[in-house]
């Protein structure tokens, strides 16, 4: 399902002295979501609004790519979240918010999925996903990508504050304009490589977050994020404190220094 990969932490603010560890997801298990979530995506893309975060209307081959490559970050996130509950033998359960073509979609209280603890307590966990072509994955997480957080568009007026934030990375090294139809060949050619790489808390944000819109581009939209990657948590940093798990057991378990 994954394999566990660590990379150098960089940046100026980084703690240099702690490799940055995330889940690389296998091809077959990339495929199996391919599969599973394609026919989610084609039957609600009418529900989504066809304007980018900047107000100008997207192709509808982007949208569709857009759309497709959220599920799947949201379903390897959950998938490796219910792997360590089962391993651990947690009292918790996965919410997983998905879009309806019988229901619009309300960009304002949408939360990708809630995880509840014993029945009760709930935290919220919403999912960032992008498809970065620059070749050298250490330099995307420690210099050209971030941990986004909450943001508003011109058709997003209002986003609440989610617990925690996950950040997903869909490797293509140099393939700059990512259609649905070159997806699956590039996903199925093994071109396309999939991380979960960490993200941030809510407390996290509010410390270390930090307005992205003019680095994303993005008139019309304010975007917070922690940049660069590696300045917010790892994968194993963040499912501690998602899980509540100790950061010592999770790197036991899974044989790491």
């Amino acid at each position: 399902m994954f394999s566990i990969e660590e990379y150098s932490r960089e940046c100026k603010k980084c703690n240099k002295n702690k490799p940055f560890r995330v889940f690389k997801i296998h091809q077959i298990q990339m495929l199996k979501l391919y599969k599973e979530c394609k026919p989610i995506a084609e039957s609600i893309m009418g529900n989504f609004n066809k304007s980018a975060p900047n107000g100008r209307e997207r192709d509808p081959d982007r949208q569709f790519v857009s759309l497709l490559s959220g599920l799947m970050a949201e379903r390897i996130i959950i998938d490796i979240l219910k792997r360590i509950i089962q391993i651990f033998d947690l009292d918790i359960e996965i919410e997983w918010d998905t879009p309806s073509e019988e229901r619009d979609f309300d960009y304002d209280s949408h939360t990708d999925m809630k995880l509840i603890f014993q029945g009760k307590n709930e935290k919220t966990v919403e999912v960032r996903s992008s498809l970065p072509y620059a070749h050298n994955l250490e330099r995307i997480l420690n210099v050209y990508f971030d941990i986004i957080g909450p943001y508003t568009t011109s058709y997003k007026s209002l986003e609440s504050n989610k617990d925690y934030y996950g950040r997903v990375l869909f490797h293509v090294p140099g393939q700059k304009n990512i259609t649905a139809e070159n997806f699956v060949k590039i996903l199925k050619n093994n071109n396309l490589t999939s991380y979960f790489v960490g993200g941030a808390s809510n407390i996290d944000m509010t410390q270390k977050g930090e307005s992205i819109s003019d680095k994303l581009k993005m008139s019309n939209a304010k975007y917070i994020g922690i940049k660069p990657i590696t300045y917010g948590r790892d994968a194993f940093e963040l499912i501690s404190i998602m899980l509540n798990i100790e950061e010592d057991n999770l790197t036991q378990h899974f044989k790491l220094k």
